[in-house]
C-alpha cells in the first residue's frame, strides 16, 4: 500500500530547488530571505493580540508569550553571531 508523505516530497523539492541555487551562500540567501520575513510577519500577528479591544487576556498571559518569544530569540541569536539592523519594508540580505 502506498501512502503519500508530503514531507518526503517537499524535501525532494527542496533539494532539487537546492541543485540549482548555486553556492552554500546563495542558497543561505535565498532561505534567510524567506525565513526571516515568515518570522516577521507571524511575529507581527502575534502583536495583533495585544489589541485589548478584540482580544481578552491577563498581564500573566502576555508575558508568557513575551518570555517565549524572547527565549526563542535568544537561541536563534546564539546561532547566528553577526548582528542585522532593522529594515523597514522586510528583511533581505
Amino acid at each position: 500500500m502506498f501512502v503519500d508523505k508530503p514531507d518526503a516530497r517537499r524535501r525532494t523539492v527542496l533539494l532539487e530547488d537546492r541543485k540549482t541555487a548555486g553556492t552554500r551562500h546563495e542558497w543561505f540567501v535565498r532561505l534567510a530571505n524567506k525565513r526571516v520575513n515568515a518570522a516577521i510577519k507571524a511575529l507581527q500577528l502575534v502583536g495583533d493580540l495585544g489589541n485589548r479591544t478584540n482580544y481578552g487576556y491577563d498581564d500573566k498571559e502576555a508575558a508568557k508569550i513575551v518570555w517565549a518569544l524572547q527565549a526563542e530569540r535568544d537561541q536563534v541569536k546564539a546561532k547566528l553571531t553577526a548582528s542585522c539592523g532593522k529594515e523597514k519594508g522586510g528583511f533581505s540580505l
